[in-house]
């Protein structure tokens, strides 16, 4: 069974950028087998040459000096590769930039390269980088090699680049009169390109053996040469480079081909598929999705089948008589039935082409990319349990400008999660939550109550309503959310019962009794739950009760509003804060009041 490798849709997406670059002469599938881009890190090369590449194919130099010969002698010359001259016309991100140098020379041995900046190359070189052998038997019309290339010539002279197509080993080792007489020239390049980096091509059916229009489609061996070739007049600059080789070749047959795999979770209505990238849970129910073409020689396919499997148990298969090749077609197919996401490792097999272990029913370009094989991990992640407990069920009387204590609790059945991001809202009107809960988000209804994070229990905050917020008789609904560490997890809430807004009217001590302004109690003192606070106003009017740290941060708002006169109380739970000495300081337009009390969580 074949694979979908990182690789291979790679080489894949390569393939496809060559096509779209260089405009192809048939729809067929075009095979990548060369992908040079000279990027190898130098110290692992050791600077030298040869290297070898993936596939067993090798790049390798080969030098014929022209007579006199002993002018140069055990020169060793040829190809390589230099970190000082490079091109990043097709990948520019490489960490290790580099070409190759026609005119590459070590006459001091291999351990002690010249350089193109600093050195020229000699007269009488014929010097050749080759790649290969590489098979074009099954190769068609549009087969063909891109490269960049840069020449550096002074003045004019008779030195050249060639790039060469042979078919027989031997010619690997042409002299002069053979190079002309026996090899496949496609381009000859004599003149500077100025500095700048040019890109070309050479098809395979399109090359010159001593002057004659030859095609070397159909050919078992092939070898790729770049040759260059100086006279015996002085160099008259730095020669020739090549970098970014791409050597490919089309087949003229059919590929079913898969592009991406999807999975899809259905809407809260049901009537739709929403296709998303995020991981399931345990209990969801997922479609699967491949969208895939069919691309190649023009024509119609022969029938094929598509099959989808999970753990090997067959869920889904399709079946076409025959489809017409068409490479901007893309073909969608979903399973019509959900699958139950179970806790655990799955393997998922989409099967193009079935059999595919026997290459099935389309003889195809490329029969190793029928299978896509991926893993996939369930979690067993359930939501937060969440509720919101006040008001309780019923109706409560709420008390305008007086603390309220809404209370709420939250949990996990996943006992490592521990902290939970919760947001609380109240309204005067639900209106449409039954139908979507993230009405609270319309700030023109909901109105924010707190937002944070807790740990898992149970939680009080005090919020007051005052007259600027609402009326007297106003109904309260307190509702929201909780998530835990999934972020597609959300649990909303809304409160069992409502409350209704009243004037603040109680009093412990009647007003005749209250000669003035006073912080009587508060207990249990210390405390480590909730405290007790009584105070007395002598007269109605707005008061404000705060407890603060010890730096003078407010740590909770208690009373804050228009208060009656004669003896209050009010209760503190506190959440969320350390242990320690805190202020209750009570204010008015007349006094300001402190008392010490101290929290033992």
């Amino acid at each position: 069974m074949v694979r979908i490798t990182f690789k291979m849709m790679f080489v894949l997406f390569i393939a496809a950028t060559v096509i779209a670059f260089i405009p192809s002469t048939s729809q067929a599938e075009f095979h990548i087998i060369l992908d040079e881009h000279f990027n190898r890190d130098p110290e692992q090369q050791g600077g030298r040459w040869p290297w070898r590449t993936d596939g067993g194919y090798s790049w390798y130099h080969n030098v014929r000096l022209w007579p006199p010969y002993y002018l140069v002698r055990n020169s060793n010359c040829g190809w390589g590769w230099q970190n000082l001259i490079f091109s990043s016309h097709v990948l520019r991100d490489e960490e290790f930039f580099g070409s190759i140098w026609c005119a590459y020379r070590t006459q001091d041995g291999e351990d002690f390269p010249q350089w193109p900046d600093v050195d020229r190359y000699w007269p009488n070189m014929n010097g050749w980088a080759i790649w290969g052998p590489f098979d074009l038997r099954y190769a068609i019309e549009g087969s063909r090699v891109a490269y960049w290339y840069l020449i550096d010539l002074r003045f004019y002279a008779r030195d050249s680049l060639s790039v060469v197509i042979v078919n027989d080993r031997a010619l690997l080792h042409s002299d002069d009169d053979d190079f002309h007489q026996f090899c496949g020239i496609g381009k000859s390049y004599s003149v500077s390109t100025g500095g700048e980096w040019f890109r070309d091509e050479v098809f395979f059916d399109s090359l010159y053996v001593n002057g004659e229009l030859t095609s070397y489609l159909g050919e078992s061996e092939c070898w790729l040469a770049f040759v260059w070739q100086s006279d015996g007049v002085d160099s008259c600059g730095t020669g020739a480079f090549v970098d970014d080789v791409l050597l490919g070749w089309d087949d003229g047959l059919f590929d079913i081909k898969p592009i991406s795999t999807l999975m899809g979770y259905p809407s809260e209505e049901g009537d739709s598929i929403i296709w998303s990238s995020r991981r399931p849970v345990e209990g969801d129910e997922i479609y699967f999705k491949l969208n895939w073409k069919l691309v190649g020689a023009e024509g119609s396919s022969p029938p094929f089948d598509i099959e989808f499997r999970i753990d090997d148990e067959l869920l889904f298969t399709q079946h076409f008589d025959s489809l017409e090749a068409n490479d901007t077609l893309l073909h969608t197919t979903i399973i019509d039935e959900t699958w139950l996401a179970l806790r655990g490792q799955h393997t998922i097999i989409w099967e193009l082409d079935v059999p595919a272990e026997d290459e099935g029913n389309v003889e195809e370009s490329n029969e190793e990319n029928n299978v896509v094989e991926e893993f996939l991990e369930v979690d067993w992640d359930p939501p937060a349990i969440f509720a919101i407990n006040t008001p309780p069920e019923g109706e409560s009387d709420i008390m305008m400008d007086v603390a309220y204590e809404v209370n709420w609790t939250v949990s996990d059945s996943d006992e490592f999660e521990e902290s939970f991001d919760v947001n609380l809202f109240w309204t005067t009107d639900t209106s449409g939550w039954a139908e979507d809960h993230e009405v609270v988000f319309n700030d023109t209804v909901w109105y924010d109550v707190w937002y944070g994070y807790c740990d898992r229990g149970e939680h009080w905050v005090n919020f007051t309503w005052t007259d600027a917020m609402v009326d007297v008789g106003d109904h309260i609904y307190i509702a929201g959310f909780a998530r835990d560490a999934n972020p597609n997890h959300i649990t909303w809430a809304i409160s069992p019962g409502h409350g209704v807004i009243r004037f603040n009217s109680v009093q412990d001590t009647p007003p005749a009794e209250v000669v003035g302004y006073e912080l009587v109690n508060a207990y249990p003192n210390p405390f480590n739950r909730s405290l007790t606070i009584e105070y007395t106003l002598p007269v109605a009017e707005r008061a404000k009760l705060t407890a603060y740290d010890l730096s003078g941060r407010s740590v909770a708002t208690l009373v804050n509003g228009l208060i009656p006169a004669g003896r209050q109380t009010c209760v503190w739970q506190p959440s969320a804060i350390a242990g320690g000495i805190y202020l209750l300081r009570l204010e008015t337009s007349n006094v300001v009041l402190q008392r010490k009390v101290v929290y033992m969580p």
